[in-house]
């Protein structure tokens, strides 16, 4: 499991503890996070995708993800969840490149709305007050970890 995870052994363990170490979701979460980066890669221009990147992309878009059991079992959860977060992130591209410095912020925050994920699946297998405590160490994990300098991007 986490094998698979690019990331380092303190955030793999975070989303396992913040996803009560349900595997599937564990899994689903990290093919998620794979794919928006590769994705916003591309998008961003930050790398030129190649046949490699592309594969990897798809196979986690049509296979990973809808064969992956969390996901199957709470799609009608899910997948609502994913498509505005898609839609927000794909405006936010059109909005950075406003006048206007709210809709520059607005952009930057709709931008990472994905990270919201966590919560989400934290709430269909916690529920709300384990969600709570999600959120709040959530937060302070993002501001602590941030790389993203907003006042850079307006």
């Amino acid at each position: 499991m986490k094998d698979s995870y690019r990331g380092s052994q303190e955030e793999y363990e975070q989303i396992s503890k913040w996803l009560l170490g349900n595997q599937e979701a564990i899994q689903f979460v990290i093919a998620i996070n794979e794919a928006v980066k590769i994705a916003d890669d591309f998008v961003d221009k930050e790398i030129e995708i190649n046949s490699k990147d592309m594969t990897r992309l798809l196979h986690l878009l049509l296979i990973d993800i809808p064969s992956n059991n969390f996901f199957m079992q709470c799609r009608g959860w899910i997948i609502p969840f994913l498509s505005t977060t898609l839609q927000l992130w794909n405006a936010s591209n059109e909005w950075k490149l406003s006048d206007c410095k709210k809709t520059k912020i607005f952009a930057c925050i709709y931008k990472e709305l994905y990270h919201f994920l966590i919560p989400h699946i934290a709430s269909l297998i916690g529920g709300y007050e384990h969600t709570q405590k999600v959120v709040i160490e959530g937060q302070i994990a993002c501001v602590k970890n941030c790389k993203f300098d907003i006042l850079k991007e307006i």
